[in-house]
């Protein structure tokens, strides 16, 4: 089962969510709203997502320069790559009047290519975004990017998700082809050869231990035996002792009745010299 475990989460896409851009929305607000889109992915439990501070760290390890926003895909596939990610997150969060529009991507960081596209609008407040925007298109991404839902002919497909009653949300997002040559990833080569050395090892130990137990129950079965002949030997000697005592009883009171005897006969003897 731990293996299983193990063999599931390596195959989990690995995903990192760069900072959105804002588009006539405060900055502040946006970055909000792109932490909350990392939280939300997270919790779908369908993909790994990289955290924002490890991004950081990593980024400034390796001497990032970053110049302006970071729009193009050129720039998001050299950040994905500089990170070790499978797929990079990028996109937008705009204003028009009283509507808000929120625009994700998903980039294919071994190809470059855009391999999903989500829109939303939602005319209302901007907190709205957080609260039901965001969330919705969570999903949706992570729907994009789980393996085990793609179909056979490689395209991917968003995760189902219906929308509430009454939400002035409208998705515009359509699913783009994914490459030819897009395979879901294998598990970890460590895992595969970490649960096979641990079933041999186990199966040595479950060896010997069953050689381990069948020498203890020969040395109690000898020990059986020799308690056995111990005891019949004991009773052997028991009886010589007993017949030998009760000879010597016997022997005892013969000499007895020999001693009486003989003094009795002596003083007949003793008086017949007196008369």
């Amino acid at each position: 089962m731990l293996c299983m475990a193990l063999a599931a989460r390596a195959r989990q896409v690995q995903v990192a969510v760069h900072d959105l851009v804002p588009r006539g929305v405060a900055p502040t607000d946006v970055e909000i709203l792109g932490d909350r889109l990392r939280a939300e992915l997270l919790a779908t439990g369908a993909v790994r997502v990289m955290e924002r501070s490890q991004m950081d760290q990593i980024l400034q390890e390796q001497a990032f320069q970053q110049s302006g926003a970071c729009e193009g895909g050129e720039c998001a596939v050299r950040i994905g790559k500089l990170l070790a990610v499978d797929r990079m997150v990028v996109g937008s969060v705009g204003q028009i009047g009283e509507l808000y529009t929120v625009q994700t991507r998903i980039l294919d960081v071994a190809t470059g290519e855009i391999v999903f596209g989500a829109n939303q609008d939602h005319a209302g407040r901007i907190e709205d975004l957080l609260s039901k925007v965001v969330p919705d298109l969570a999903h949706r991404l992570a729907g994009a990017m789980t393996t085990d839902s793609s179909p056979s002919d490689g395209s991917l497909v968003p995760a189902a998700r219906p929308y509430p009653q009454g939400s002035s949300a409208k998705p515009t997002a359509q699913a783009l082809p994914a490459t030819p040559d897009a395979k879901p990833r294998s598990a970890k080569p460590w895992i595969r050869w970490g649960c096979a050395i641990g079933a041999v090892g186990a199966g040595v130990v479950g060896v010997l231990s069953h050689r381990e137990a069948a020498d203890q129950k020969d040395k109690a079965a000898q020990a059986v035996w020799r308690y056995n002949e111990a005891k019949s030997g004991f009773e052997d000697y028991k009886n010589i002792h007993l017949r030998a005592t009760s000879e010597a009883n016997d022997a005892t009171d013969r000499a007895i009745v020999s001693d009486v005897a003989a003094g009795v006969l002596l003083a007949g003897f003793a008086i017949t010299f007196a008369f």
